[in-house]
């Protein structure tokens, strides 16, 4: 074993905060919400846990079973610390039988473990109430629901109905009362995200846009003769007739082409190519993009262009900000549960947590 792994071996386990610190890069109690919510995510729809936690995966609702819930937290832990670990020493085995092999580090993590499942409980059974609602929407319709989730509901000879109230009534009474609020919830879901990937996309364009900008002023200064007659009239055409994301940077850069001979020289080809054209339509199109480069023969002076440069620099940033915004709305948006968007679907996940807290958890 290396000296530098047994001092990080030993470091990450000196402390709870450097454990987090390290290995979760935790440095709040909002980042230490988010791991455990991660955490319980993870156990739930990806460990050997979801056999016995997760409605997807559960053959019966008589299968539940959440004793070892905590601990496998606790195999977590050991999993993450191997993990990080390993970028010191790349033998992970030998890691794992260091760490399994000493008991007061098995204690520790243990000890993380029980008070992130304990002191954090209603976001692991949250999980599976989710999992619940994920089953009901994944039904085509209420006739679709699988068994277990009306078992769920109704209760069997081993289960109680997760859905009781504390007076014995029931939230629901009925898997497509659930089944038509999952779907309403998830169409108001759906339309937040449609929207805001409408935002996304238009907001991407423009700071691509505004980048392919100043990279095309940036190499317009560049040009020559040479460089601009290996455009042909065709080519030219296509350029500014076709919206194909492809010749987009083309576009900007004849956009671009300084005043002077060079802009010259691109009016007199469509000129030419106007009177040569064999259609209408052609004769008309090579005409708007001639009057294109009659403007900047006198416009794209090298001041001018300068100016320009400078105005979607000052823009970049402006619109980067808010494409990151958007970014992050859209993914919260995504991450949103489905409660969220409908209230009385929140308060049957409430009395679904609340039952679910009464299965005994081994500690």
């Amino acid at each position: 074993m290396s000296a530098k792994l047994q001092q990080y071996l030993e470091h990450i386990f000196a402390s709870e905060e450097n454990f987090e610190k390290l290995v979760f890069e935790i440095e709040s109690d909002a980042d230490r919400a988010e791991i455990v919510r991660l955490i319980a995510k993870q156990i739930v729809t990806e460990s050997e846990m979801r056999n016995k936690v997760n409605f997807n995966y559960l053959p019966t609702l008589n299968n539940m079973d959440l004793s070892d819930f905590a601990h496998a937290v606790t195999r977590l832990l050991i999993d993450e610390a191997i993990e990080w670990l390993s970028q010191i020493h790349p033998d992970e085995e030998a890691i794992r039988g260091m760490i399994q092999n000493d008991k007061m580090k098995l204690f520790f993590l243990h000890e993380i473990a029980m008070s992130y499942f304990f002191e954090y409980e209603e976001l692991f059974y949250g999980e599976i109430a989710e999992s619940f609602f994920e089953m009901v929407r994944q039904a085509g319709s209420f006739r679709q629901i699988p068994k277990i989730g009306h078992d769920a509901i109704s209760g069997t000879s081993k289960v109680r109905s997760l859905f009781l109230l504390d007076d014995g009534a029931q939230i629901v009474r009925r898997a497509d009362q659930v089944w038509m609020r999952v779907d309403q919830a998830s169409k108001a879901k759906k339309r937040k995200v449609f929207s805001l990937t409408n935002d996304l996309k238009k907001y991407k364009e423009q700071v691509e846009d505004l980048q392919i900008r100043i990279v095309a002023i940036d190499q317009a200064a560049k040009l020559d003769e040479k460089k601009l007659r290996t455009y042909t009239p065709e080519k030219i055409r296509e350029i500014f007739t076709e919206e194909k994301p492809e010749l987009l940077m083309d576009r900007r850069l004849l956009a671009m082409v300084p005043a002077g001979e060079l802009a010259a020289l691109m009016e007199t080809t469509c000129e030419r190519a106007a009177i040569n054209s064999k259609t209408m339509m052609a004769r008309e199109e090579f005409k708007k993009i001639q009057a294109l480069f009659s403007k900047a023969k006198i416009n794209n002076t090298p001041r001018e262009l300068q100016m320009k440069r400078m105005e979607f620099e000052h823009k970049l940033p402006f619109k980067k900000e808010r494409y990151m915004e958007v970014v992050e709305r859209y993914q919260d948006i995504k991450d949103e549960p489905l409660e969220n968007f409908d209230e009385q679907l929140a308060k049957i996940k409430q009395v679904m947590v609340h039952n679910l807290k009464k299965f005994p958890v081994n500690k």
